[in-house]
């Protein structure tokens, strides 16, 4: 009778579960530490506390090196945005002014004039 049984542990199953276990707690403990790093420098970044020191200007590169590009592809779509837009047409506009939000100064309906039809008239100057 060499027949084993299920509830018989081998040696080898042994060390699996406790390579598992291992595994498991070493994950565990990377984890805290990682929350607990990202805690610290969410709480105390180098280049907004020490501007002027090593890592302070190491980081403000690097971020500003990072975030460069993604500004600027930003940017460019914007302008493109731009670029492709038409102009509003009267009913548009008035229905935009209304929505604006009341000026302060009650000036004259000629010095409500926009700057863009100011343009448009050659005439960059309110008149009073």
């Amino acid at each position: 009778e060499n027949e084993r049984h299920a509830s018989m542990k081998s040696a080898l199953g042994e060390v699996e579960k406790k390579a598992a276990e291992d595994w498991d707690l070493l994950r565990k403990e990377e984890n805290e530490r990682l929350a607990s790093l990202r805690k610290f420098l969410a709480n105390k970044r180098p280049m907004e506390t020490e501007k002027d020191s090593p890592l302070g200007i190491t980081e403000a590169f690097t971020v500003g090196l990072l975030r460069g590009p993604r500004l600027v592809g930003k940017v460019v779509e914007r302008v493109k945005e731009l670029l492709s837009s038409e102009e509003l047409d009267d009913g548009e506009k008035d229905f935009l002014q209304k929505s604006l939000p009341a000026s302060s100064d009650t000036d004259s309906e000629q010095n409500k004039t926009s700057s863009s039809e100011q343009r448009r008239n050659g005439d960059d100057i309110p008149r009073p």
